[in-house]
């Protein structure tokens, strides 16, 4: 079955606040604070709240210097001692003036380029937001997890944003705008990947979440332009697709018989969302998406040319990935001394450091999982013929001209190729200090990378206890973390990676859908050739 429908690449509605006055009041206020005659107030709680509805006027009514107003008014209150509940209130009101702002230059520009520096800014606030958001009440946490998942779908990272979009739906699972979003966003998802078997699950999956979103009880919360749209899409499902398909299946499928250690693996790799597989986000309580089934999509070759070599290399990204998750799973789940550590003589420095096999599987899985990232762009770079040099390949440059962040991004990058933009926000989550990319969207970015430093080339010191960690300078020699915070690290890290080797898979289908579509490789004949996979039994 397949499902086609134009999906937009733009954001998805966000829930603002609406303002509540008249608007002759509302330009008052906004007015003020622009002349000044409004100012910060020593009371944090009602500057807070002030500045809320300066956000909300200022953007509402499209005065752009009041949005410029709140920022700084926002940036001024961060300075001082809040509390984690303001703090996180404080960045929620930041990032949705950076949206205003961004939605005011896009009226005037017509156009949003991919480093767009108010997208950059409304994520990084969201996610500090998100962090602290266990202090604000459960409806502004719903709001705050479901504007991020509308900006990373905005700018493509789709798998991320379904992940938001769960995480608001736990807190309240009748939040109406994150169930149309991510009934949008499942679709989205169904176009990019090639195995057109899964578009069934997609489409079940988009049409439930859209029916929640539109129906009477909660449509009434809905901007109306939002309830126009998911109308639209829920529509377009039902006339489409079968309505056989569209209703909610009744079972979940069996598993193969397997050992009870493999089916705990399976389970927590499942439940973690691990699986490189995209039912594992359509239908993760469905043990059907328990395998790693993605791979490299159809590449279109001149007739006496060899394989491509992105089949060789996603194979080899995938198993490294893989074989990196197991690691860290046994890592985790170790309960006792391994005998390999016996005899092993570790001084004792009372600081609680922890030696042992399991820390060094989790640490080999952070390395291989990392090093996975710059294997992708080697491959980016070679399918997509950027021409960079081997030995200046990286995840993280690769997208820039000359791999520097003050030349811009490329111009050469096909602009509508979603999910490789998508690639390229990915790797706004790293930080690179040493090739001058030390800014970055992820909050602990530079601990993540002065650990990798540490890792490699250096002494990275874990300890069987969190505690506060100063910032890491280039004479640092050993540096310290908790194990359960490196723990979290290396986790998020694998997340990251298996969205990326995703994202790769759809960035070359979609690709290889334009070069088809061009008058060169539409005017030969295609012939399609079947590719045979290595057996489980010669895996050894």
């Amino acid at each position: 079955m397949s499902t086609k429908k134009k999906l937009s690449d733009k954001p998805k509605f966000a829930e603002r606040p609406t303002a509540g006055y008249t608007e002759a009041d509302t330009r008052t206020f906004v007015q003020h604070w622009i002349e000044g005659c409004e100012a910060v107030s020593d009371d944090t709680a009602a500057a807070v709240a002030s500045i809320g509805k300066l956000v909300d006027c200022a953007g509402e009514l499209r005065i752009p210097e009041g949005v410029v107003e709140a920022i700084a008014a926002c940036s001024q209150l961060l300075a001082r001692n809040v509390d984690s509940g303001l703090r996180a209130t404080i960045y929620y009101y930041l990032a949705n003036a950076y949206s205003w702002r961004r939605e005011h230059e896009r009226v005037q520009s017509a156009s949003t380029p991919w480093d767009n520096e108010n997208t950059l800014q409304v994520i990084k606030n969201l996610r500090l937001a998100y962090l602290s958001d266990i202090a604000v009440p459960p409806h502004v946490q719903t709001q705050i997890r479901t504007n991020l998942g509308n900006e990373m779908s905005g700018c493509g990272r789709t798998l991320d944003a379904i992940g938001y979009w769960n995480s608001a739906l736990d807190i309240n699972p009748e939040f109406a705008m994150a169930h149309g979003n991510k009934g949008v966003g499942l679709l989205t998802l169904g176009q990019l990947i090639e195995d057109q078997g899964h578009a069934a699950y997609h489409a079940r999956e988009a049409f439930r979440h859209l029916k929640i979103a539109t129906c009477k009880q909660h449509s009434v919360l809905l901007h109306p332009n939002a309830l126009g749209t998911f109308n639209s899409y829920k529509t377009w499902l039902a006339k489409s697709v079968p309505a056989q398909i569209l209703v909610p299946l009744d079972h979940v499928h069996k598993r193969r018989r397997m050992t009870r250690r493999e089916l705990e693996y399976r389970c927590w790799c499942r439940h973690h969302i691990l699986f490189v597989n995209d039912l594992n986000d359509v239908v993760p309580e469905d043990p059907i998406s328990e395998a790693d089934v993605l791979s490299a999509p159809s590449i279109v070759t001149p007739i006496r040319q060899k394989m491509p070599p992105a089949f060789g290399q996603f194979s080899q990204m995938l198993q490294e990935f893989v074989s990196a998750r197991f690691l860290y799973y046994e890592g985790i789940t170790q309960k006792r001394p391994h005998f390999s550590d016996r005899d092993v003589t570790i001084v004792n420095e009372f600081d609680y450091a922890a030696y042992s096999l399991s820390i060094e599987k989790v640490k080999s899985a952070f390395r291989t999982a990392y090093s996975v990232l710059d294997k992708i762009a080697f491959l980016l770079n070679t399918y997509f013929e950027l021409g960079v040099s081997e030995r200046r390949v990286t995840f993280r440059t690769i997208w820039y001209v000359e791999q520097r962040l003050d030349r811009g991004v490329r111009p050469d990058l096909p602009e509508q190729n979603l999910p490789l933009r998508g690639l390229f926000w990915i790797a706004k989550d790293l930080s690179e200090v040493d090739v001058g990319f030390s800014e970055a969207l992820e909050p602990d970015a530079r601990e993540v990378s002065a650990a990798r430093n540490h890792l490699e080339h250096k002494h990275l010191k874990l300890h069987e206890f969190d505690f506060a960690v100063p910032p890491p300078t280039e004479a640092t020699a050993s540096y310290s973390l908790g194990r359960a915070d490196f723990e979290r690290k290396t986790l998020r890290l694998l997340k990251t990676v298996r969205a990326a080797l995703i994202h790769t898979s759809c960035s070359i289908r979609v690709e290889e859908q334009r070069r088809q579509a061009s008058t060169s490789v539409s005017a030969s004949p295609i012939v399609g050739l079947e590719v045979s996979k290595v057996r489980h039994e010669d895996k050894w």
